[in-house]
């Protein structure tokens, strides 16, 4: 089982607080998966809450893989009306540091199936804890065991 990272979908819901991310020195965070419900919807293939988070998760990897020393990026995972929350992610060599917080930006705005641009466009990005050091290779294997679990479920 992976410590590092977990991330949990309870399906008898309304897509409101039924998604549980929880991440090695965070408080677990109870999020919504409605806006991933609506981008399934607007989808040309079929597809479920766990596919969409999924999909989520591989632009994280990606996103991951190709920052480079001295470079920040954020990663979404709460989309709400008024805001989406996100994981500033800085990278030192190896090292990254992971904040979760805030940014204005609105969670209809942004695809959560294809955040586009998101990880490099976030100017206003505001803290809600202490910075997390993870190694990049201990944070994409997280993910990706993640990606597994999710992937199984979404068919």
């Amino acid at each position: 089982m992976n410590d590092l990272l977990r991330i949990q979908i309870w399906e008898a819901s309304n897509g409101h607080r039924d998604l549980l991310v929880a991440l090695a020195g965070f408080p677990a965070l109870t999020l919504d998966t409605y806006y991933f419900s609506l981008a399934t919807e607007a989808s040309s293939s079929i597809m479920s809450a766990p596919h969409a988070l999924a999909a989520l998760l591989m632009h994280w990897v990606t996103a991951i893989e190709r920052v480079t020393t001295d470079q920040s990026i954020y990663l979404p995972i709460d989309f709400s009306d008024q805001y989406t929350g996100c994981f500033n992610v800085y990278c030192s060599g190896d090292s990254l540091s992971l904040t979760y917080g805030l940014s204005k930006r609105e969670g209809w705005s942004v695809n959560p199936l294809d955040p586009g641009d998101y990880c490099s466009t976030i100017t206003d990005f505001q803290p809600s804890g202490v910075p997390v050091e993870f190694t990049k290779a201990s944070l994409i294997f997280a993910i990706r065991q993640q990606l597994n679990t999710l992937q199984n479920l979404a068919f």
